[in-house]
């Protein structure tokens, strides 16, 4: 596995390239990962630009607040439904890689690697476009130095944006161009400041930074045009924190890490399949406690297995009645029509 590809792996994409089953891909890189060979992630993702607003080590850590994201201007919900990806990097203890120490990677790889999400599709000519079509400059500030920028503001909206402590400048251009030369100071802290509108002409622009974040930052210049639009709007399929509650090999594996009853996180669908065993207090009457306990347990392997088949899990099981869920309506319908004849 190349090194790029050994941080927040996309296991949907994993599965799609090698041909395997998305299940025991899945299944796998969660016994992988119990056994200390990769880091589980959940990262809230920005529905609009595909950013990582937050990552989290456990599904317990995640907020019911609004995550807010700085290129978008905009504040979200966590819904566990699309906006919560799972994503898997191998572990230091294995093998150490650059994204272990995001404050080496090269500004772009930073992009790629930290602060978009494995569901942006970037290949190498989409990439390419982002850095030399849709960028009008970028650079590198370490802590505590100050630096300029000389830009040409086209006649459009133009993002300057900080992947590092997600702080944004909206530049509004608009009317006739000038060859004044414009000015505008931008500081960089640690604290989220909000994020602001310039209204300035097309023309000549000395853009004034100063980084007080204690930290590396990444100020780079977008034209918020739609190339732009086009290039971060291409997505592909990622394990969402829904498929993974509903995943039997997680509830198996990892069953500390499930939502606490506060967190209030937003689903805005999830199915739910209650069972009953029909007669069973009748069974243990008739053919007696052990006999009917191995009748009971053999009906619960044969539905574990029916709904494992059709990417749900099994809750919990009380006696001879089971809950689970799946997240579609359709994988539900399959499994209560199998577990009708099991």
């Amino acid at each position: 596995m190349r090194t790029t590809k050994s941080n927040r792996i996309n296991v949907l994409d994993f599965s799609k390239h090698t041909g395997l089953d998305e299940e025991r891909v899945i299944s796998g890189f969660l016994h992988a990962s119990r056994l200390g060979l990769f880091d589980l992630t959940w990262n809230v993702l920005c529905p609009g630009c595909g950013g990582v607003l937050d990552a989290h080590s456990t599904l317990k850590s995640l907020r019911h607040d609004d995550y807010h994201c700085g290129l978008c201007a905009c504040g979200y919900e966590a819904s566990v439904d699309e906006q919560v990806e799972v994503a898997f990097t191998v572990s230091a203890r294995i093998r150490r890689i650059a994204a272990h120490d995001p404050t080496t990677l090269p500004l772009w790889e930073y992009f790629k690697q930290i602060f978009w999400s494995s569901g942006v599709d970037l290949n190498r000519e989409s990439f390419e476009s982002l850095t030399e079509e849709v960028t009008l400059d970028a650079l590198e500030l370490a802590a505590g130095e100050k630096a300029q920028l000389s830009l040409q503001l086209p006649p459009h909206f133009v993002i300057v944006f900080e992947p590092v402590t997600h702080s944004t400048q909206f530049i509004d251009v608009q009317g006739e161009p000038t060859r004044e030369r414009q000015q505008l100071s931008l500081i960089y802290n640690k604290a989220h400041a909000p994020v602001g509108t310039m209204v300035m002409r097309p023309g000549p622009l000395r853009l004034s930074l100063d980084n007080q974040a204690g930290m590396r930052v990444l100020p780079t210049a977008f034209i918020a045009a739609e190339a732009l639009h086009q290039l971060i709007g291409k997505r592909k399929p990622f394990l969402t924190a829904k498929r993974m509650l509903s995943n039997q090999t997680f509830r198996d594996v990892f069953k500390a890490d499930n939502l606490n009853i506060d967190q209030r996180l937003k689903i805005t669908s999830l199915t739910f399949l209650f069972t009953d065993l029909k007669g069973s207090t009748a069974l243990y009457e008739r053919v007696g406690d052990p006999a009917a306990f191995d009748l009971v347990r053999a009906h619960f392997h044969a539905l574990l297995e029916i709904i494992s088949s059709e990417k749900g899990a099994v809750h919990s099981l009380v006696r001879s009645c089971g809950v689970e869920t799946s997240k579609t309506r359709s994988e539900r319908v399959g499994a209560r029509g199998s577990s009708r004849r099991c």
